[in-house]
């Protein structure tokens, strides 16, 4: 990363309209490594009926286990795929669960070479579509970005809102214009390179940047809602956490602590809490447990 961010002070400084469209793309092109599935994994894919929808650039595969119970929605991460979320999905279908998760466009099995969170959005409402109203939707970083947007009663553009009775929100950030930034900062961008660069996006996106906001997206949900984060989450500040808390004082919250960002989706404690919390429908916890 240091050796790209001497790269690209120097090409904002040549070429900085050039360099606007590289931050922007940039921040819609997932990371090109895709790890092999896991034994676990591979053995719930054998499992699970498979099905596809046509995205904005292609086909998005998404998989279902069918069983009696609530139908739920799982939503991965930014970098990711749907069966790396096999921890939280054995948990949940030993419950007897009905539970739906996609690779997400430009991810996974999923046709698309970069993807926006309109992209996503779009995705996850088309797959709903079936659904009627889901359980419950689950969604992890970028993945939990997305489907509070997804709820959203006011992007008719991107096809009818999502609708669900719950939503767990796992380390998810507040801010799309944060991300741009984070970024940017990792590559030393000067601010008219971010600028330009939000333009762009805005583009794509049919709306400014500056619109996506997951507190923002949560305040008028009328279902319930759970935030999940760990404090020592590196990618997603604790403050992100705060804020969406703030847009929703009556979610369920859980901190924890020494999981980071990616534990959250196979810790055992996280995924009872959350299973607690579809089943009661109480405040589960206000407090850590591993403190």
């Amino acid at each position: 990363m240091f050796l790209h961010s001497i790269w690209f002070r120097f090409l904002a400084r040549a070429l900085p309209v050039y360099a606007s469209h590289v931050l922007a793309r940039r921040f819609v092109t997932p990371p090109a490594s895709r790890p092999a599935l896991s034994s676990e994994a591979k053995e719930l894919l054998e499992q699970a009926e498979c099905g596809a929808v046509d995205g904005v650039d292609g086909k998005v595969r998404y998989y279902r286990w069918r069983q009696g119970g609530p139908r739920l929605m799982l939503v991965h991460g930014w970098g990711k795929k749907a069966l790396d979320m096999a921890p939280l999905l054995t948990g949940l279908l030993a419950r007897g669960y009905d539970v739906t998760v996609a690779d997400m466009p430009a991810h996974g099995s999923s046709e698309g070479r970069t993807a926006s969170f309109r992209e996503w959005i779009i995705a996850l409402r088309l797959i709903s579509r079936s659904a009627g109203r889901w359980n419950c939707v689950i969604g992890h970083g970028y993945g939990a970005f997305a489907a509070a947007m997804a709820i959203r009663e006011d992007l008719p553009q991107y096809g009818a809102a999502l609708n669900t009775h719950r939503l767990v929100l796992l380390a998810c950030p507040d801010r799309a214009s944060d991300m741009l930034g984070e970024l940017a900062s990792s590559l030393h961008a000067p601010a008219e390179t971010v600028v330009r660069a939000e333009a762009l996006l805005g583009q794509r996106l049919r709306m400014a940047i500056g619109h996506f906001s997951a507190s923002r997206a949560v305040r008028h949900f009328k279902g319930q809602l759970m935030g999940v984060h760990d404090a020592e989450d590196t990618r997603v500040p604790l403050a992100d956490f705060a804020a969406i808390q703030a847009g929703q004082p009556l979610a369920e919250r859980l901190l924890t602590t020494g999981l980071g960002h990616h534990g959250l989706v196979s810790d055992p404690q996280v995924i009872e809490s959350i299973i607690d919390f579809m089943e009661v429908g109480q405040r589960i916890l206000v407090a850590s447990p591993y403190r």
